[in-house]
């Protein structure tokens, strides 16, 4: 069901390709297919924003014939838990798709420093904070594949 889940996603981006939010929860799905890399963009855009030329989604979606041109993706604000859940999930595609001296699992920490900070209360978003920090650091401390 993760294939139609995710077809249904992209459908939306045809009708409103900038929305940020579509692309955090095209990108939650493509995690809970374990398709890390096609989450990796996804997740980027709603987190960081992305440019036309950096959105791997929208060029795809280009080349099937879905839209016309790429476009730009505004970030969306770390306003609610539900954002947060998008960072977490981008930190942990980060850590779990890093190469060596690329600066994910860094980029991945930062993130999680940027979450402990917006949401200090937040019982479930700290044990998932800590769980990226220790997959991260461990990670650091041994070579990459």
């Amino acid at each position: 069901q993760a294939f139609m889940a995710s077809r249904n996603a992209e459908k939306a981006l045809e009708f409103d390709p900038t929305n940020s939010d579509t692309y955090g929860q095209l990108g939650m799905i493509y995690v809970q297919s374990k398709n890390y890399e096609s989450a990796l963009p996804a997740l980027q855009c709603v987190v960081e924003g992305c440019t036309a030329e950096e959105n791997q989604i929208a060029i795809d979606l280009v080349d099937q014939g879905l839209l016309e041109e790429s476009v730009a993706v505004e970030p969306l604000p770390l306003t609610n838990p539900t954002v947060g859940y998008y960072y977490i999930r981008y930190g942990s595609v980060l850590a779990y798709l890093r190469q060596e001296g690329d600066g994910r699992c860094e980029k991945s920490l930062l993130l999680m420093e940027k979450l402990r900070a917006a949401f200090p209360t937040d019982v479930d978003l700290l044990s998932n904070i800590q769980t990226n920090e220790e997959l991260c650091n461990s990670l650091m401390s041994t070579p990459a594949p």
